[in-house]
Order: C-alpha cells, then sequence, then structure tokens
C-alpha cells in the first residue's frame, strides 16, 4: 500500500474560485475513481484542503510498485489538467503493509508536499 495526497497548485489561470476548492477536490475524487480500477486503491477521500488515495501494491516489486505509483500520479496529473484545467501536485508515502499505518503515510505525503514549495508547480514528491 502506499498513500497519494494531492494537493492544487492555484486557481490562477482557471475558471475557478477559491469557493470551488471544495467541489474541485470532489471533482478529482471521481476522476480518480473513473481512471484507476478499483481493484488497485481503496476509496479516495478529501482531508482538509488535500486528496487523498491508498494505492494497492499489486506489482510484486517495491521497485516495480514505485514506478507504478510514478506512472499513477502522472496519469492523474494530465487527467486533471485535461479534464479540470487543474495543474496539481502529489506527495506520495512510503509503501507500508497495514492499514493501522494510513495516518502515518498521510503525514509523510502531506510533508512530501511541502518540498514542492521548493521546486514547481505539477510536482510529484515521495516522501
Amino acid at each position: 500500500l502506499a498513500l497519494l495526497v494531492l494537493q492544487i497548485d492555484t486557481l490562477n489561470h482557471t475558471p475557478y474560485e477559491k469557493k470551488d476548492m471544495d467541489l474541485l477536490l470532489f471533482a478529482v475524487n471521481s476522476l480518480i475513481e473513473r481512471n484507476i480500477p478499483t481493484d488497485k486503491h481503496l476509496a479516495p477521500a478529501v482531508v482538509d484542503k488535500q486528496q487523498a488515495t491508498i494505492l494497492i501494491n499489486q506489482s510484486g516489486t517495491k521497485e516495480e510498485f514505485m514506478a507504478e505509483l510514478n506512472e499513477t500520479a502522472r496519469m492523474i496529473q494530465e487527467k486533471a489538467e485535461a479534464e479540470l484545467q487543474l495543474s496539481v501536485s502529489i506527495g506520495i508515502s512510503q509503501p507500508f503493509d497495514v492499514l493501522t499505518k494510513a495516518k502515518t503515510a498521510y503525514a509523510e505525503g502531506s510533508e512530501a508536499l511541502k518540498y514542492r514549495l521548493k521546486a514547481e508547480n505539477k510536482s510529484i514528491i515521495f516522501y
């Protein structure tokens, strides 16, 4: 398992306003539900001003799973831009093996997103 924490980079140069943020995060939930097979993720959730999704490792090795996480994050970014005209960044937790570690994984994904300030918009950052 690994947790992806998605954050909208900015609403500048989009048709949206700050008041639309919650609806946009739920739209991202829907985008994820439509584009990631249900056997590869648990139900996405909105937490504060972020969107969180737990992905399930079906790849086998840690290296294969990390590559799949990166590929999935890129696909989410591309779909968010194409369908919603949104630039998003994604923080990815360390892999974990039991759901009771999801709280720590969420903290890791959120912490990774703090480094996007040093990077740029549309970042994918592993913890």
